[in-house]
């Protein structure tokens, strides 16, 4: 292999010897790489950096530095290589650095482990990584189909006190007339005293933004570098915003592109599958028959698309931008994005509607200064508003089978608006998606609850429950999700596992409305029953103390008041409104119980309201949650809002026999 890298007979027994010996393909990661070599100017600030092991007490290790290095020379190599130094101070930092692994896609590149080394506390080499203990999984995990595989490198001799140096490099093998697009963190999820990044190679040819420090040129030759120093932590953490509002993040690039050229040279390259297709047209006169609107329309298309494809995922990348015909979409029955985005088009633009292929990113935002196709990962439909333009257009992704399609893809913020490109051969531009609204998400809750003192010589008595709760379309999502996912006859076994924190309920009926509907609210109605929720208090002329039920009220104020995070956190914002209606035992009366109620002013996360009619024995209750993105030593407060909110849902009431 050393002699000839690139021969595939040589590949082959390579990849038949490490199959023998169960450690998957390895051929990808055999074939030595000369790694990017650390310019000076970075190397001069590693030799500086001081030992300061309180760093690790409470991660149990820290790295020294964490440093990323590109080389690229166009239609020659494209290459980056990876530095780690860390230094091991507890058992959470040996379970956390005896294995290393790595993701790669063997279809277009490979990688190669240059060095990894353990020293001793005194700096002496105590062992160095074994090659032929490195072993590659597939990752078959996920339903999208890639050549992804993953790279698993045991660490030897990991102890408290040992310092492990790591050099990793990975080499493309095609598309190396242009860099693409890089996004590079320079936040770490351990404390780290030095992090940076540099690029070698045809500098003058790339272009680069940064959300932290700025760049950097080199004294001699072509190089730019940036660095920070003890950069903040980072953790993947739940209700998380966009990682650039809040992280140093570097992005690489291509300089000289534009997005209309980007977008003409993909719709040229697709050319022939936007011709009309007579499979579609044929469709679009079936789907739209007696239909008079345009939103009623474009609703019937996406449903159409949504319900009727099957979606088998396919990464979007240089081998995965070609869409199938529609006609070949419509007699399969399935596809991956593309094939459902451009299947809606065609319909759509065969009944007058005009409508785009836009691509966006499923996580990332958008970097408008750095025009690149490799920014996106996922291909939607962009429908034009009414008169044509931008005002009113709406963004539909059909691939998302149980949410309401207009409403998958959304920006989190005002502060972070996300960006589609629209693929137009005359006019492909970015174009802003819009916001989630509070109002989108909402629960309706109507309900009466029975306490039920069917068995007198009983301490305690029962709620028996009858209700019904209907979910907006995009409150809906995961729920439906969840439902569609399993067999009807497990459907009350997921509700009352999903409810199990809030109330021991035991669900004796229920039925289910607009499950496969994704655009219209989803309405459960059920039947249950609360054991032992009221008390008898002993010696008290038969009152019973308790509380009332309030399940979903309950699960919206669930929250992890445990968690302690690192990063903002992001609400997107809620609005329940639930009215009860309470049956008393015969002869009982509970007046108290009925009193309006108000939330403290200041509350910033949740407020709610609550309004009483002691004669008919009701309430109404309003709790809004406030949308936004707040700072991680914000989460303590907005649990105890949460929290303030499930002490008012379990406040105690009192019934009592009336007065005679």
């Amino acid at each position: 292999m050393a002699v000839n890298s690139r021969s595939e007979a040589a590949q082959n027994w390579v990849t038949l010897a490490s199959g023998m010996l169960g450690q998957g393909n390895t051929a990808p990661i055999k074939m030595p790489i000369e790694p990017v070599a650390i310019p000076p100017e970075i190397q001069q600030r590693l030799a500086d950096i001081p030992v300061d092991d309180s760093l690790g007490a409470t991660h149990g290790a820290y790295e020294i530095y964490r440093i990323t290095g590109f080389d690229f020379v166009a239609d020659k190599h494209w290459k980056t290589t990876v530095y780690r130094k860390a230094k091991i101070i507890g058992p959470q930092g040996v379970e956390r650095y005896r294995s290393l692994s790595v993701t790669f896609n063997s279809l277009f590149e490979r990688v190669y482990v240059n060095r990894l080394a353990v020293y001793d506390e005194t700096g002496a080499l105590a062992a160095e990584g074994n090659p032929n203990d490195y072993y590659v999984v597939d990752n078959a995990d996920g339903e999208m189909a890639t050549g992804e595989q993953t790279l698993h490198i045991p660490a030897p001799m990991i102890k408290p006190g040992y310092t492990l140096e790591y050099e990793l490099t990975r080499e493309l093998l095609v598309g190396l007339d242009s860099f693409g697009f890089e996004r590079v963190v320079l936040a770490a999820s351990l404390p780290t005293q030095v992090a940076a990044v540099f690029v070698v190679g045809d500098v003058d040819k790339l272009a680069f933004t940064s959300t932290g420090p700025e760049a950097r040129e080199g004294a001699s030759g072509p190089l730019r570098y940036w660095g920070v120093s003890n950069p903040p932590l980072f953790a993947y953490e739940s209700g998380q915003p966009a990682i650039e509002g809040f992280s140093p993040i570097v992005h690489l690039s291509d300089a000289g592109r534009t997005w209309q050229e980007l977008g003409a040279k993909y719709c040229e390259k697709i050319a022939d599958r936007l011709q009309p297709d007579a499979a579609a047209t044929e469709r679009a006169v079936q789907l739209t028959a007696g239909l008079a609107t345009r939103e009623e329309k474009i609703a019937a298309i996406a449903r159409f698309v949504q319900k009727e494809i099957n979606y088998q995922a396919l990464e979007f990348g240089v081998r995965g931008q070609m869409p199938n015909a529609p006609s070949r979409t419509l007699q399969t029955a399935y596809g991956d994005c593309k094939d459902h985005s451009l299947l809606a088009k065609q319909i759509l633009d065969a009944v007058g509607i005009p409508a785009q292929l836009a691509l966006v990113h499923s996580a990332n935002l958008t970097d408008r200064q750095l025009p690149s196709q490799d920014q996106f990962d996922h291909m939607i439909l962009s429908v034009a508003g009414p008169a044509g333009g931008d005002e009113g257009r709406v963004f539909l992704d059909c691939t998302s089978k149980h949410h309401h399609p207009g409403f998958v893809i959304f920006s989190d913020a005002e502060t972070a608006i996300n960006e589609a490109l629209l693929l137009d051969p005359a006019n492909s531009r970015l174009v802003g998606i819009p916001c989630r609204q509070a109002d989108w998400v909402e629960l309706r809750c109507s309900r009466e609850v029975t306490i039920a003192c069917d068995q007198p010589e009983l301490q305690a008595a029962d709620a028996v429950v009858r209700e019904q709760v209907c979910f907006s379309p995009v409150a809906a999502g995961g729920m439906r999700a969840g439902l569609s996912a399993t067999e009807p006859r497990e459907h009350k076994s997921v509700i009352t596992e999903m409810l199990r924190d809030q109330e021991k309920i035991r669900l004796t009926a229920l039925s289910i409305e607009n499950l496969e509907e994704p655009a219209l609210p989803l309405v459960l109605n059920l039947e249950y029953r609360v054991e032992s929720v009221f008390h008898k208090i002993d010696g008290d002329g038969g009152k019973f103390v308790g509380r009332l039920p309030a399940v979903w009220e309950s699960w919206l104020a669930n929250d992890d008041d445990s968690a302690e995070l690192v990063t903002p956190f992001q609400r997107q914002g809620a609005t329940l409104r639930s009215t009860a209606r309470v049956v008393l035992p015969p002869g009982y009366v509970a007046s108290r119980a009925f009193k309006p109620q108000r939330s403290p002013e200041q509350n910033r996360f949740v407020a709610w309201t609550l309004d009483g009619d002691p004669a008919a024995h009701s309430r109404n209750l309003t709790i809004q949650s406030f949308p936004g993105v707040f700072p991680a030593t914000d989460y303590a407060l907005s649990c105890r809002e949460m929290k303030q909110l499930t002490d008012f849902l379990q406040k105690p009431i009192t019934i009592e026999p009336a007065a005679r």
